[in-house]
């Protein structure tokens, strides 16, 4: 059920949807290309891991910060999936004709019916990646939570989402990096994995460039391929591939 305080920032931003078909095309493209949204979060964490700066406990912390930080923003978007299959199912504003929204060109309705738009993932994984950065660096920080806020503002300018989709996604996020990037957990979390990179390096960061990877692009290949597997067993049908 879309709120009165998502209905007037909706419609708010909407009423400047094709007032500058360039403007609405870099935005569209940003929607479309994983690469745009997901790397420039992903790649200070990946710095953070292997550059050499600082002593050696300094360099400890930066490991256990980036490894409990995605153990995080896994635990966050399982949340918010959990969150989103056992609350009341939320329709896209893209899909609801009732809001009569404009959409930028390129943008069509059809995908994405399946999935209910509360509470954000998108908005969860990108707020813990930028939480992540914060606990690592606060100025780099504070421009990896803006552009965050800025991916979050173009999903609802797009109506895939409404804010309080894409608050409640963000607040999931930094919640589960705050929880388990304490001193305690975080030490834990990495004592696990530590044996794993020093006995077989080459598994370990294979395993971690292909969870690079899947976090750029949001898990697409993943959550199509467990919908797909759900339809199968359920006799629902094959799931369109998420294009989005």
């Amino acid at each position: 059920m879309i709120t009165a305080f998502d209905h007037t920032i909706l419609h708010a931003l909407n009423a400047h949807v094709g007032q500058s078909p360039g403007f609405d095309a870099i935005i569209v493209m940003f929607q479309r290309n994983p690469l745009l949204k997901g790397a420039p979060l992903v790649m200070p964490l990946l710095f953070a891991w292997f550059t050499t700066l600082g002593d050696v406990a300094a360099r400890l912390r930066r490991r256990q910060l980036v490894f409990a930080g995605f153990c995080a923003m896994m635990v966050a978007l399982t949340i918010a999936r959990i969150i989103a299959n056992l609350a009341p199912y939320r329709v896209r504003p893209i899909l609801d004709p009732s809001l009569h929204l404009t959409l930028p060109g390129g943008l069509t309705p059809e995908n994405g019916s399946h999935w209910s738009a509360f509470p954000s993932d998108h908005a969860a994984v990108w707020f813990a990646l930028a939480a992540i950065i914060w606990l690592l660096d606060r100025r780099c920080g504070l421009l990896a939570m803006l552009f965050a806020a800025l991916l979050g503002l173009m999903r609802v300018y797009v109506a895939f989402h409404s804010p309080s989709d894409i608050i409640v996604g963000g607040l999931i996020g930094i919640a589960a990096v705050i929880t388990l990037t304490r001193a305690a957990p975080r030490a834990v979390l990495y004592r696990l994995v530590e044996p794993v990179e020093l006995r077989w390096p080459g598994l370990f960061y294979t395993g971690l460039f292909l969870l690079a990877y899947q976090v750029t692009t949001m898990f697409t290949e993943t959550r199509w391929l467990a919908r797909l597997l759900l339809d199968l067993l359920t006799g629902d049908g094959v799931a369109a591939f998420p294009a989005d």
